[in-house]
């Protein structure tokens, strides 16, 4: 099998990586938008030559998405997950983000069905959002991704989310020009922890990754709002994304994939916790809380344990394949360590 994956950042490092441990063959497409040439073109170390094609190019470019598919030999697995993924306005231009989100999941869609073969298998996972929801969940918990209806939104980044969900289920509509396929949109929570392709400008990082980052530099970690977010860690993430795409059946269905629905403010606490356990000093900044705003972690700072109404599973185990294998605390550590802590 040979499987394609557009966007082979963060996320899709991670999963690229999974499927050549897994023998799989892996084309990959990326502009390098936010991520460094070098590290992409070198997932394939380690594997034989034939096992890894890197092209760059732009989800945006029909030549470029054409290219790709032809060189994955018309794959029967798909993971779309190129896009402009940041919320804050300085990160890219407008037309960049919606010719990117909107735009380009489009071209990959009509290029499938262009040199889809009659009767072909087609499995498509694109990556989506738990931000879908809205700005916020309620009660520490994942609705139903079935029947939740969308939120409100304060970005184009997410705001996209929408109308790409709900393209690919055009397109998986029985009457749709992929009928028979079968496209998943996994709604991913915030995701950190380690990757091969790593992120260190903040306007590209979750929470807990850009926090860990703020730690090891010794600045201050501010946090704005008592917002609730789900969250999975990237090893997971990629694991859950393999599962569904080997799933059976068609059409179009959207899944959580998160472990975790805790508070900003608590991602900021635990990292304080973690940092302090290894000797670094972090201050804090968190309005309305308890410990105060600005209070600097002591090494002998410890959690309370997580109780059974912050957690949410998100997480469908008979899609999925289990639990997930790591949480919060675990990720922390690892991305502390991999900083330089």
């Amino acid at each position: 099998m040979t499987a394609l994956v557009i966007g082979a950042g963060y996320i899709g490092s991670a999963l690229t990586r999974l499927l050549l441990a897994r023998g799989e063959r892996v084309v990959t497409l990326d502009n390098c938008f936010s991520a460094e040439e070098t590290t992409i073109a070198g997932l394939g170390q380690g594997y034989p030559a034939e096992a890894y094609s890197f092209f760059r190019g732009s989800i945006s470019e029909p030549r470029d998405v054409r290219r790709a598919i032809s060189a994955a030999n018309r794959p029967s697995i798909v993971f779309c997950l190129a896009a402009q993924a940041s919320a804050r306005a300085d990160a890219a231009t407008p037309e960049y983000t919606e010719e990117t989100n909107l735009r380009g999941p489009r071209l990959v869609l009509d290029a499938l069905g262009q040199q889809r073969q009659p009767g072909a298998s087609l499995t498509i996972v694109y990556a989506s959002s738990t931000r879908v929801y809205g700005d916020s969940l309620t009660g520490g918990r994942l609705p139903d991704a079935r029947t939740a209806p969308y939120g409100r939104f304060s970005d184009l980044a997410h705001l996209s989310k929408i109308y790409t969900e709900k393209l690919h289920e055009m397109y998986a509509a029985p009457a749709g020009p992929l009928a028979g396929a079968r496209i998943v949109a996994a709604r991913l929570g915030l995701v950190y922890g380690v990757a091969p392709v790593m992120k260190t400008d903040y306007r590209f990082m979750t929470a807990p990754n850009k926090f860990c980052l703020q730690a090891i530099r010794g600045e201050e970690i501010a946090v704005w709002g008592q917002q609730d977010v789900a969250l999975v860690h990237v090893a997971d993430a990629a694991r859950a994304l393999m599962a569904l795409a080997s799933a059976s059946g068609e059409g179009y269905a959207p899944v959580n994939i998160a472990a975790e629905v805790v508070s900003v403010a608590r991602i900021a606490r635990e990292v304080g916790a973690a940092a302090a356990a290894r000797g670094r000093a972090v201050r804090l900044s968190i309005p309305d809380e308890t410990p105060a705003a600005d209070e600097s972690w002591a090494s002998e700072s410890r959690l309370e344990d997580t109780s059974p109404d912050e957690l949410a599973t998100g997480w469908v185990a008979s899609d999925l394949g289990g639990a997930p294998e790591l949480d919060l605390r675990r990720g922390i550590a690892e991305v502390l360590d991999y900083f330089g802590c």
